[in-house]
């Protein structure tokens, strides 16, 4: 539900900047909760907010980046895994889930928020880079402050079999993230141990986001539908697609996913009633990769406020915008860490 279920509905859209320098910073600001980013900065600083898990509520450590229409929460206590997304102050991403990549090694998920007794993500580094400027967030002051027109945030850790890092890019004032998670095979992956749901992207949205439109890889045509509410979790579809939008009816509130240049993959959008729609995009497309393979995907997430009855012509505009945008630049992998 949005926070401020006021927000009037509008099409409006800023527009994408098409040049992402080579090391772009991931634009944060506050959590939400206190000033909003001034026009033209990001901003971002530690925070929390209440969260109930059954009967238990707790505070949950956050560092929020703010860059005026969208603000990121990641959550330091999985991993810097994303557990929240805002759209002027509407939540399009939620925290019934882990948002990023989850592969099942060895019989077990490995992930987010993934934990088990045979392992979890191994977190190596967190990084913010404020307009070119490196801040290590494993050994930076809870009290720290960072502000600046670009913002990166920089997450590697093995996950699996894999070496990984995420790279997220918010620019001042833009209403899209930019996300990139490049991987290198450490060990041989066979079959037998790369076994089960393995994906790159996964996002929770609201159980309200029920209408869907989606761009198949194999046809430049658009499919859409409306989710039937109710029932056990179901899943709706599992396509090869370039991206997909997903829009609730009653809050006027979109989000559009596309892969930029031409990157397509197998993906499939899930109803859980009384929980949250989930999407798991790109699902790695082999059973198995030779030690030292890599690979890299990238994703364009932008959310939207469209009147119910022009929200389709919206969402299609966005997403052939953003799968002709180039992916963003990174350095290569390091050899070693």
């Amino acid at each position: 539900m949005p926070v401020n279920p006021d927000q009037s509905a509008s099409t409006h859209r800023s527009p994408l900047k098409t040049h992402i320098p080579p090391l772009l910073i991931l634009g944060v600001s506050l959590l939400g909760l206190a000033t909003p980013a001034a026009q033209g900065e990001v901003t971002a600083r530690f925070d929390s907010f209440l969260k109930t898990r059954g009967d238990y509520t707790y505070q949950q450590p956050v560092f929020a980046v703010n860059n005026g229409p969208l603000r990121i929460d990641f959550f330091p206590t999985t991993f810097w895994t994303i557990g929240r997304i805002f759209y002027h102050d509407a939540m399009v991403g939620q925290p019934t889930g882990g948002t990023g990549t989850v592969v099942h090694w060895d019989g077990e998920a490995v992930g987010t928020v993934h934990r088990s007794e045979k392992g979890q993500e191994q977190l190596i580094s967190a990084v913010l880079e404020v307009d070119g400027k490196p801040h290590d967030l494993l050994t930076a002051s809870k009290e720290d402050t960072w502000s600046g027109q670009n913002m990166t945030l920089i997450k590697t850790s093995r996950v699996g079999p894999f070496l990984h890092r995420a790279t997220f890019i918010l620019r001042d004032g833009a209403d899209t993230l930019i996300i990139r998670h490049d991987y290198r095979a450490e060990v041989e992956i066979t079959a037998e141990r790369f076994q089960g749901y393995c994906y790159v992207f996964m996002h929770m949205m609201p159980e309200s986001f029920l209408a869907w439109m989606r761009l198949d890889a194999q046809t430049p045509s658009m499919l859409k539908d409306t989710i039937e509410t109710g029932g056990k979790p179901k899943t709706l579809w599992t396509e090869d697609i370039q991206g997909l939008a997903c829009y609730s009816p009653t809050e006027k509130l979109g989000v559009v996913y596309a892969f930029p240049e031409g990157q397509h993959g197998l993906s499939h959008l899930v109803y859980r009633s009384g929980k949250d729609v989930k999407y798991r995009a790109i699902l790695f497309d082999q059973e198995g990769y030779p030690a030292g393979t890599e690979l890299s995907w990238s994703e364009l997430l932008t959310p939207f406020q469209s009147p119910a009855d022009h929200w389709e012509k919206v969402a299609e505009g966005i997403l052939r915008h953003d799968i002709a945008m180039q992916a963003p630049n990174v350095p290569p992998l390091p050899k070693q860490l």
